[in-house]
């Protein structure tokens, strides 16, 4: 049975790849902040014996450390960096940006990811044909801004694609494939 590691699991495409792989015979590691609030992530969980629900806050090592621990054993197939924030609600203009969401918003979408990849580089080499899924967004394309604001969630994105692209060159030396979407 394969394994796969998703952050961001709780709700959105992050539940939906739990369901889909967990219905495919898959063992699903799903992590996400708060999983004693995540309803319907754990119901799925109650219902397959291919769920097995993790805390894990992308932004804190400590917590990244704690479910390496916990998987340190586990080879992992495919990792699904889906944990993001899109904290900007309503129109952002200058003289209205926050900075302390913009530096939230890259820790999250930018070292959340990397880190949890730096993070099960082992649990993935031990694997046959093991993919990474950061998951980016078409907001994070330079060449297609049309329109102003969303400047921290499209800079975040970019700052993924950028990073990602990096370290695809490292990656795939070590045999890990890389799916940006």
């Amino acid at each position: 049975m394969p394994n796969a590691l998703i952050t961001g699991s709780n709700r959105g495409l992050g539940l939906a790849w739990v369901h889909q792989l967990a219905s495919e015979n898959w063992q699903v590691f799903a992590s996400c902040r708060h999983p004693n609030d995540a309803t319907e992530l754990n119901a799925l969980a109650r219902h397959s014996d291919n769920i097995r629900v993790h805390r894990c806050d992308v932004t804190v090592p400590d917590d990244i450390r704690g479910l390496y621990w916990d998987l340190e054993d586990q080879t992992i197939d495919l990792l699904i960096a889906n944990a993001g924030v899109y904290l900007e609600k309503g129109a952002t203009r200058l003289g209205s940006l926050r900075f302390d969401d913009w530096m939230r918003t890259i820790e999250v979408n930018v070292f959340g990811q990397v880190r949890m990849v730096e993070a099960f580089h082992n649990n993935l080499e031990r694997a046959r044909n093991p993919l990474v899924v950061p998951i980016s967004s078409h907001m994070g394309s330079v060449t297609d801004i049309t329109s102003p604001g969303s400047y921290y969630y499209r800079s975040s994105k970019a700052a993924l694609n950028a990073a990602m692209r990096g370290l695809a060159a490292e990656l795939t030396v070590d045999g890990i494939g890389l799916m940006l979407l």
